[in-house]
């Protein structure tokens, strides 16, 4: 089983038209097996890259996902070997069917802010025909962010606006997860000013790679700063630039 790795060169950008996307080349983290296509081939799948508000096909409605994560570095050793049949996964995830008091916490500050959002000026040409917003507990992803630092593909000092994707045929329903994880991980990235948003997924045709699933990193004390949430919802759901 091959392991595709492409470097980051990732660009925030804001468009007036009112919608943003993370574009350029992607760090690709992907365990692929033979039949899929690699960096170099068309890979084509059911699932197209549209723009707009929600940047899939295989998405109707903006759903934002939230979920508790906790780094386990212990799990797994940059450069140490692993087997092909079982990829390192250095998250301590919340167990299946359990909601954690931050979880719930981040899901109520999201919604909370949801009519604030609504009110910008870009909602209606990004969000503004679709149903009602969605927020939802359990991402059902780990961060990749996590998994590039564990696997040394950072700079130094790591940063999370060196925007890491995995290379995926089919994206999250979720346009946008929300990660909550402690000041202490936070630190790895740059503490408590750091930029916040990573790209967690990637459609790719050829050699060029698009970011359709973004993650932002939060930690508890952040979710009862609205103004912090109110801003970093609405960078990484295209509302508004860095």
């Amino acid at each position: 089983m091959k392991k595709a790795l492409v470097r980051t060169a990732g660009v925030v950008a804001a468009f007036a038209a009112g919608f943003m996307a993370l574009y350029g080349v992607v760090t690709l983290l992907s365990d692929s097996p033979p039949s899929t296509p690699e960096i170099g081939e068309a890979q084509v799948g059911s699932v197209d890259f549209i723009g707009g508000g929600l940047l899939t096909s295989n998405r109707d409605h903006l759903s934002v996902c939230v979920q508790q994560v906790e780094y386990a570095a212990a799990m797994q050793v940059p450069g140490a070997s692993t087997s092909d049949s079982a990829s390192p996964s250095p998250v301590t995830p919340t167990p299946a069917g359990t909601t954690t008091a931050a979880e719930q916490l981040a899901a109520n500050a999201v919604s909370a802010l949801i009519p604030t959002l609504e009110k910008q000026w870009a909602w209606d040409s990004l969000f503004g025909d679709l149903p009602a917003p969605q927020v939802v507990i359990g991402c059902g992803a780990p961060p990749q962010a996590f998994a590039a630092l564990e696997l040394g593909l950072m700079a130094d000092p790591p940063s999370l606006f060196d925007s890491i994707g995995r290379a995926v045929s089919v994206p999250s329903s979720h346009r946008l997860h929300v990660y909550i994880i402690t000041p202490a991980e936070l630190e790895r990235f740059g503490g408590r000013d750091s930029f916040r948003l990573a790209s967690e997924e990637a459609l790719c045709s050829y050699d060029e790679c698009t970011g359709v699933t973004y993650g932002l990193y939060v930690t508890t004390d952040n979710l009862e700063d609205q103004n912090f949430m109110k801003r970093w919802l609405s960078i990484g759901l295209g509302l508004a630039s860095y």
